[in-house]
């Protein structure tokens, strides 16, 4: 699994987690800092990408566009503090596996990477949204939104 966030604290937490690796689902964690560093850098198959949406160095719906063509049997998972329904329903319209949010526990996103091997979409079950109520296709179709192309980080 490969973690893409700014917040260190978060990606040196990723590295100790001993948890994850004893169910399994991870083997090896990588971690960047910025989004562009990870698509000029990384190189493997690892199964997990997991990264923010307001992770720094390039758009966000970029770069899930950009990382399904370089890593296209990856599974792509969000892990934000952003709530809103429009997010998520973007991010899988964009092509995640996943949206979950920071504020669940570590079991959230244990679930969510198990729907995922499983093939199934998964979301944070407080999220106001399910991308079981998409149409079939849907989820592959680009959308007009207003969301914003970048965030600002401080």
């Amino acid at each position: 699994m490969t973690i893409i966030d700014q917040d260190k604290m978060l990606t040196d937490s990723f590295l100790k987690l001993s948890q994850l690796n004893a169910l399994g689902l991870i083997e090896v964690v990588q971690t960047y800092s910025d989004a562009s560093d990870f698509l000029e850098n990384h190189q493997t198959e690892d199964g997990f990408i997991v990264f923010d949406i307001n992770t720094k160095g390039i758009e966000w719906r970029e770069f899930i566009e950009e990382t399904k063509q370089k890593f296209p049997t990856n599974k792509l998972i969000v892990l934000t503090k952003y709530e809103s329904s429009e997010y998520v329903k973007q991010a899988f319209i964009e092509g995640v596996d996943a949206y979950i949010s920071k504020k669940d526990s570590l079991s959230g996103l244990q679930d969510g990477m198990e729907q995922v091997l499983k093939g199934e979409k998964y979301h944070s079950p407080h999220l106001s949204i399910s991308p079981k109520l998409y149409p079939a296709g849907y989820m592959h179709e680009k959308a007009e939104t207003t969301l914003p192309d970048s965030f600002e980080v401080k």
